[in-house]
């Protein structure tokens, strides 16, 4: 993912050698600042750094507030920042929003489908199945649980 945007011109060379535009999405900010998208949003939230336009979750920040509050929050180390690609895929609000696509899939599937699925699997795999079946409504449960707590607190920022 490029740190380009339309009308912004390439300055000085940022640590890792890719060009230096005068603003970055909050992904590149946090391999800037060595931590996730969810904590720029906090920055961003908090006052510490103002956004400029991009999407609600991935909104544009300028790449100088982020080199000074870097600066601030990392002094003394003189270190590259992360790789923006590594930060996007361990990105935890990134991670749900695709498995809850793919989770929405399950309907295109039927108990016939799902009894061939069981009788092709070997006694190891067939275990291991069922494990992660298990270990998946868990999870799910949990999510339901998330979502039934977070709703009211939703509603009433957004009346």
């Amino acid at each position: 993912m490029s740190n380009e945007n339309p009308g912004s011109k390439p300055t000085t060379s940022i640590p890792s050698n890719r060009p230096r535009f005068a603003f970055m999405d909050t992904v590149e900010a946090a391999a800037l600042l060595k931590t996730d998208r969810l904590a720029v949003l906090k920055f961003v939230e908090e006052g510490r750094l103002r956004t400029f336009g991009g999407k609600p979750g991935n909104p544009f920040v300028r790449t100088e507030d982020v080199e000074k509050l870097a600066a601030e929050l990392q002094p003394a180390q003189d270190t590259a920042p992360l790789d923006p690609k590594t930060i996007h895929r361990n990105d935890p609000v990134r991670k749900l929003r695709l498995r809850m696509q793919q989770d929405a899939k399950w309907p295109e599937i039927d108990e016939a489908a799902m009894r061939a699925w069981a009788n092709e699997l070997d006694l190891v795999s067939f275990n291991r199945q069922r494990q992660t079946a298990r270990e998946t409504i868990d999870r799910l449960q949990l999510l339901l649980k998330v979502l039934d707590e977070v709703e009211p607190v939703r509603r009433s920022k957004n009346p």
